[in-house]
Protein backbone atom coordinates (compact mmCIF):
# COMPACT_ATOMS: atom_id res chain seq x y z
CA UNK A 1 0.00 0.00 0.00
CA UNK A 2 1.43 3.30 -0.62
CA UNK A 3 2.22 6.39 1.56
CA UNK A 4 -0.32 9.19 1.44
CA UNK A 5 1.59 12.05 1.29
CA UNK A 6 2.56 14.81 3.21
CA UNK A 7 1.21 18.38 2.93
CA UNK A 8 4.85 19.37 2.11
CA UNK A 9 5.27 16.75 -0.41
CA UNK A 10 1.87 18.29 -2.19
CA UNK A 11 3.01 21.73 -1.80
CA UNK A 12 6.16 20.91 -3.47
CA UNK A 13 4.72 18.98 -5.83
CA UNK A 14 2.57 21.87 -6.68
CA UNK A 15 5.21 24.29 -6.64
CA UNK A 16 6.97 22.39 -9.40
CA UNK A 17 4.18 21.98 -11.93
CA UNK A 18 3.20 26.07 -11.29
CA UNK A 19 6.67 26.26 -12.39
CA UNK A 20 6.55 24.20 -15.08
CA UNK A 21 3.22 25.73 -16.56
CA UNK A 22 4.99 29.25 -16.11
CA UNK A 23 8.04 28.40 -18.15
CA UNK A 24 5.78 26.88 -20.86
CA UNK A 25 3.17 30.10 -20.43
CA UNK A 26 6.44 32.72 -21.25
CA UNK A 27 7.85 29.93 -24.52
CA UNK A 28 4.51 30.15 -25.78
CA UNK A 29 3.85 33.95 -25.50
CA UNK A 30 7.68 34.68 -26.85
CA UNK A 31 6.97 32.65 -29.75
CA UNK A 32 3.47 34.84 -30.29
CA UNK A 33 5.40 37.48 -30.49
CA UNK A 34 5.13 39.45 -34.07
CA UNK A 35 9.25 38.71 -34.20
CA UNK A 36 9.34 35.51 -32.19
CA UNK A 37 12.42 35.02 -29.21
CA UNK A 38 13.11 31.41 -30.28
CA UNK A 39 16.24 31.47 -27.97
CA UNK A 40 14.41 33.00 -24.74
CA UNK A 41 11.72 30.09 -25.82
CA UNK A 42 13.83 27.36 -25.74
CA UNK A 43 15.54 28.02 -22.56
CA UNK A 44 11.73 28.14 -20.61
CA UNK A 45 11.22 25.13 -23.18
CA UNK A 46 14.17 23.13 -21.13
CA UNK A 47 12.99 24.35 -18.40
CA UNK A 48 9.42 23.61 -18.45
CA UNK A 49 10.83 19.62 -19.19
CA UNK A 50 12.67 19.80 -15.95
CA UNK A 51 9.99 21.40 -13.87
CA UNK A 52 7.69 19.38 -14.95
CA UNK A 53 9.55 15.67 -14.54
CA UNK A 54 10.79 17.08 -11.04
CA UNK A 55 7.16 17.70 -10.03
CA UNK A 56 6.71 13.43 -10.66
CA UNK A 57 9.81 12.91 -9.07
CA UNK A 58 8.97 15.19 -6.42
CA UNK A 59 5.76 13.35 -5.81
CA UNK A 60 7.60 9.80 -5.19
CA UNK A 61 9.99 11.02 -2.76
CA UNK A 62 12.75 10.29 -5.43
CA UNK A 63 16.13 11.70 -4.13
CA UNK A 64 17.89 13.32 -7.37
CA UNK A 65 20.56 16.16 -7.14
CA UNK A 66 19.19 19.60 -7.95
CA UNK A 67 21.42 19.53 -11.32
CA UNK A 68 19.49 16.48 -12.45
CA UNK A 69 19.07 16.47 -16.13
CA UNK A 70 16.11 15.93 -18.38
CA UNK A 71 17.49 12.05 -19.15
CA UNK A 72 18.34 11.75 -15.34
CA UNK A 73 14.61 12.87 -14.67
CA UNK A 74 12.73 11.31 -17.24
CA UNK A 75 14.29 7.79 -16.37
CA UNK A 76 13.19 8.24 -12.68
CA UNK A 77 9.59 9.64 -13.81
CA UNK A 78 8.98 6.97 -16.48
CA UNK A 79 9.48 4.01 -13.89
CA UNK A 80 6.75 5.18 -12.05
CA UNK A 81 4.39 6.15 -14.99
CA UNK A 82 5.16 4.07 -18.38
CA UNK A 83 3.72 6.52 -20.55
CA UNK A 84 6.00 9.14 -19.87
CA UNK A 85 8.59 7.14 -21.75
CA UNK A 86 7.34 8.81 -25.37
CA UNK A 87 7.12 12.01 -23.83
CA UNK A 88 10.79 11.75 -22.85
CA UNK A 89 12.23 10.26 -25.95
CA UNK A 90 10.88 13.44 -27.56
CA UNK A 91 12.06 15.77 -25.07
CA UNK A 92 15.46 13.89 -25.44
CA UNK A 93 15.40 14.12 -29.23
CA UNK A 94 14.61 18.23 -29.42
CA UNK A 95 16.71 19.22 -26.53
CA UNK A 96 20.02 18.96 -29.12
CA UNK A 97 17.98 22.13 -30.88
CA UNK A 98 16.90 23.89 -28.25
CA UNK A 99 20.35 23.90 -26.56
CA UNK A 100 21.80 25.12 -30.38
CA UNK A 101 19.81 28.17 -30.85
CA UNK A 102 21.45 29.86 -28.20
CA UNK A 103 24.27 29.97 -29.75
CA UNK A 104 23.73 30.54 -33.01
CA UNK A 105 24.00 33.82 -35.06
CA UNK A 106 21.38 33.22 -37.26
CA UNK A 107 18.80 30.64 -36.96
CA UNK A 108 17.35 28.40 -39.58
CA UNK A 109 13.72 27.09 -40.36
CA UNK A 110 15.03 23.60 -38.68
CA UNK A 111 16.45 25.94 -35.40
CA UNK A 112 12.49 27.96 -35.49
CA UNK A 113 10.55 24.53 -36.27
CA UNK A 114 12.73 22.27 -33.66
CA UNK A 115 12.11 25.31 -30.58
CA UNK A 116 8.28 24.73 -31.56
CA UNK A 117 8.35 21.31 -31.70
CA UNK A 118 9.94 21.35 -28.54
CA UNK A 119 6.84 23.45 -27.15
CA UNK A 120 4.47 21.08 -27.63
CA UNK A 121 6.45 17.93 -26.49
CA UNK A 122 6.65 20.53 -23.39
CA UNK A 123 2.72 20.92 -23.39
CA UNK A 124 2.41 17.32 -24.18
CA UNK A 125 4.77 16.24 -21.16
CA UNK A 126 3.43 18.77 -18.78
CA UNK A 127 -0.15 17.26 -19.32
CA UNK A 128 0.73 13.75 -18.98
CA UNK A 129 2.79 14.08 -16.01
CA UNK A 130 -0.31 15.98 -14.26
CA UNK A 131 -2.46 13.66 -15.62
CA UNK A 132 -0.01 10.76 -12.98
CA UNK A 133 -0.86 13.42 -9.97
CA UNK A 134 -3.69 13.17 -8.03
CA UNK A 135 -6.28 16.20 -8.95
CA UNK A 136 -6.08 18.16 -5.82
CA UNK A 137 -2.02 18.38 -6.77
CA UNK A 138 -2.26 18.72 -10.57
CA UNK A 139 -4.21 21.71 -10.80
CA UNK A 140 -1.44 23.99 -10.48
CA UNK A 141 -0.68 22.67 -13.90
CA UNK A 142 -3.75 22.30 -16.01
CA UNK A 143 -4.09 24.30 -19.55
CA UNK A 144 -7.24 25.68 -20.31
CA UNK A 145 -7.94 24.98 -24.20
CA UNK A 146 -7.69 28.43 -25.23
CA UNK A 147 -4.52 28.27 -23.57
CA UNK A 148 -2.92 25.23 -24.61
CA UNK A 149 -3.38 26.03 -28.30
CA UNK A 150 -0.16 26.86 -30.70
CA UNK A 151 2.63 29.40 -29.73
CA UNK A 152 2.33 30.89 -33.18
CA UNK A 153 -1.30 30.63 -34.00
CA UNK A 154 -0.47 27.25 -36.01
CA UNK A 155 -2.99 24.21 -35.69
CA UNK A 156 -1.73 21.87 -33.05
CA UNK A 157 -2.71 19.16 -35.32
CA UNK A 158 -0.12 16.34 -36.07
CA UNK A 159 2.00 17.51 -33.33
Amino acid sequence: MARSPDLSQAEATREHLRLARRHLDLARDLLRRQEPDFRAAAAHVEACYLAALRALTTWHRVPLPEDADVRALGERAAQFANVLRTFVRRALAVLPVLRAVGGKERLGVHDREGVEAGWYTARNLLLAVAGELPAGVREAAEVPPSEGSAPSGAPSAGR
